[in-house]
């Protein structure tokens, strides 16, 4: 099958590239929440793996469905502080995970004396990246990367 015959609607390709705009974030936050806190390299992968993917799909499949209606209706800082609350899941979540995957339970209550200091990571980073996926999906990132870089001059009614 070549790429010429494979036809993606542009719902569906908007649709994955949201899911890879939240994946993409979050791994990244989680990634650096556990490195600076664990220190491990293997941890923060996984971590960042699996936050990035859950964070993708709870934001494409219930936020933006109809079901997430309730959510992106309410306040948006009462938004912003439920959807932190999933990530702070999410990420508690991964660290579980991952302990699971390496096979070295035995290291599970050092990230637990360590979860006091990562956790405070983990909202800060959710608040930042919960506001810019809001913001990209109120105004688009092309017209948000326009704003950042100042080029944007002109705008389209």
């Amino acid at each position: 099958m070549t790429l010429a015959s494979l036809h993606v609607s542009i719902s569906t390709r908007r649709k994955l590239a949201s899911i890879i705009l939240a994946v993409t974030i979050f791994a990244l936050l989680a990634g650096l929440t556990s490195f600076a806190t664990r220190g491990s390299v293997v941890y923060a992968i996984i971590d960042s793996i699996l936050v990035g993917t859950g964070v993708g799909l709870f934001e494409q499949f219930y936020v933006q469905s109809l079901r997430g209606r309730w959510l992106r209706s309410m306040h948006p800082l009462l938004s912003i502080s439920i959807y932190t609350a999933v990530v702070a899941v999410l990420f508690v979540l991964a660290v579980h995970l991952s302990h699971l995957l390496t096979g070295q339970w035995d290291t599970l209550p050092r990230a637990y004396k360590r979860l006091p200091f990562a956790m405070p990571l983990v909202i800060a980073f959710a608040v930042i990246g919960i506001v810019v996926m809001r913001t990209i999906h109120f105004i688009g990132i092309e017209t948000l990367f326009h704003l950042m870089i100042g080029t944007y001059h002109r705008p389209v009614l």
